[in-house]
């Protein structure tokens, strides 16, 4: 018994100091970032290390190989996590894992080599720490912890680099609501999926060729989510563009003459009675929404004509009821719903339809409903607002006095490339603002500090201003 436990005892002290001296001879990875290594024989291995600085995905990948390798993820007390493989030159290998905060250690060796006296390969690992993001590509975003937060109503473009590239998108929204959430202008196929904080998915979507299109319309509460995009089906194909858009309850900007974004309920675009209103679909995809709000019981008339394209028209209560419908199949058509409702708010809701060789198409809307006097009647025969004696201009948001000199700077991306001083006493308009930052127009931008004022003119002027600017 003695010299059994003596024999345990060498092998366990063997195993410490080896496993202490593989990883001590590690290098460090950065979240996000790819490394290219390689091996120069069957017996060699190469190890990476990485801390988390909170519990969290991670997700490595393993790819543009000239030979067979095992990857393997072990915690900081030498125990294996998990791991993956591949047989053959050009395989790719994913560990897509939660862990919890600490440092863990990637290690890589020779697989199946037959014939084969070296290999190269890159290697990617995206986990919970500080992260250079580009502004172009968005990466890293491969990670619920690294995923890139989104505006409602706004599209990006992007690229996965190979088919074991991930992208991750976050938003919030400010109330329970409807999410329209659109992927497009792929060059090849892709899953989307949307989870909740928890990691409980909500829904999904796919398609499996380049060209293709995918939808996720859905009810969801107040909270935060995640989008995951990932390639499918992906055949001679190395690399491929999509373009993403998520619109959901929350802050929008909206395009004064798109209407956009106004895919939901919630960012519906509000509409006068016996006013026409002319607007586009940029994609077969693309919905749009309007709300009418009748003060009275009454007749209710909408009409959608000037079509470049087949349409579909529905009418819903405010409780998402469908209260009536109409489509069309080619451009030219005509729809109109006819109906007597009573007092309440409704939303219209436009779809494509029967789009064959058309990307976008262009209609008008026009609805009767009992309603008040239009707001902007006021304002007939007015051209200018004027704002304690100087013109409120459209798509002004506020203004700003200089108290101190201050920087005006240029914005790319996240650099700040200062242009010229601003001086004391300075009036300049305000069209935008980012977190600390003020926009003057056209990329430029001051820091909003103690050095300036910032106003913002009454709901009332905002309104008139768009009233004369809609005529």
């Amino acid at each position: 018994m003695k010299r059994i436990l003596s024999t345990g005892f060498f092998v366990f002290i063997f195993a410490f100091f080896f496993g202490q001296l593989t990883f001590a001879q590690s290098s460090g990875i950065s979240s996000g970032v790819p490394v290219k290594g390689t091996l120069s024989s069957e017996e060699a291995e190469n190890t990476y290390y990485f801390s988390t600085d909170k519990d969290g995905e991670v997700y490595i990948t393993l790819d543009e190989s000239t030979g067979g390798f095992y990857l393997y993820l072990y915690n900081e007390n030498g125990n294996r996590v998990t791991s993956d493989y591949f047989s053959s030159r050009g395989g790719k290998a994913v560990i897509d894992k939660k862990i919890q905060k600490g440092s863990y250690y990637i290690v890589v060796k020779p697989y199946n080599w037959n014939g084969i006296s070296s290999a190269s390969y890159k290697l990617k690992a995206t986990y919970s720490s500080n992260i250079n993001r580009d502004a172009s590509s968005f990466e890293p975003n491969d990670t619920v912890e690294t995923s890139l937060p989104v505006k409602s109503g706004e599209i990006y473009q992007s690229t996965s680099e190979s088919n074991i590239d991930q992208d991750v998108y976050q938003f919030t929204t400010n109330k329970d609501g409807e999410v329209y959430i659109t992927l497009d202008e792929a060059g090849g196929g892709y899953y989307m999926y949307l989870y909740d904080e928890n990691g409980n998915r909500e829904s999904s979507d796919y398609f499996s060729y380049s060209g293709g299109k995918s939808v996720i319309n859905k009810k969801v509460q107040q909270g935060t989510y995640y989008v995951k995009i990932m390639p499918y089906n992906w055949n001679g194909i190395t690399s491929a563009k999509y373009r993403f858009k998520a619109t959901y309850p929350g802050s929008i900007n909206r395009n004064s003459s798109s209407f956009e974004p106004n895919e939901t309920f919630e960012t519906a675009m509000p509409i006068n009675s016996g006013q026409s209103y002319s607007s586009s679909s940029y994609s077969s995809i693309d919905q749009d929404t309007y709300q009418i709000t009748t003060n009275r019981d009454g007749n209710v008339r909408i009409a959608l004509d000037n079509a470049k394209g087949g349409f579909y028209m529905y009418l819903y209560d405010a409780n998402g009821t469908r209260v009536s419908s109409d489509y069309f199949s080619s451009a030219g058509g005509t729809s109109v719903i006819d109906r007597d409702l009573k007092k309440g708010t409704y939303y219209v809701k436009i779809y494509p339809y029967n789009w064959n060789g058309i990307t976008s198409a262009s209609y008008r809307l026009h609805a009767t409903f009992p309603a008040p006097a239009n707001a902007c009647d006021r304002y007939k025969g007015v051209s200018k607002i004027w704002w304690d004696g100087i013109e409120l201009k459209p798509g002004q948001i506020g203004r700003l006095i200089v108290k101190k000199d201050t920087t005006l700077f240029k914005l790319n991306g996240e650099q700040k490339s200062p242009s010229r001083t601003l001086k004391a006493g300075e009036f300049y308009r305000i069209y935008a603002f980012k977190p600390g930052m003020l926009s003057v127009g056209g990329g430029y931008y001051v820091d909003r500090d103690a050095k300036v004022t910032y106003e913002t003119p009454s709901k009332a002027k905002l309104e008139a201003v768009r009233c004369i600017q809609n005529r």
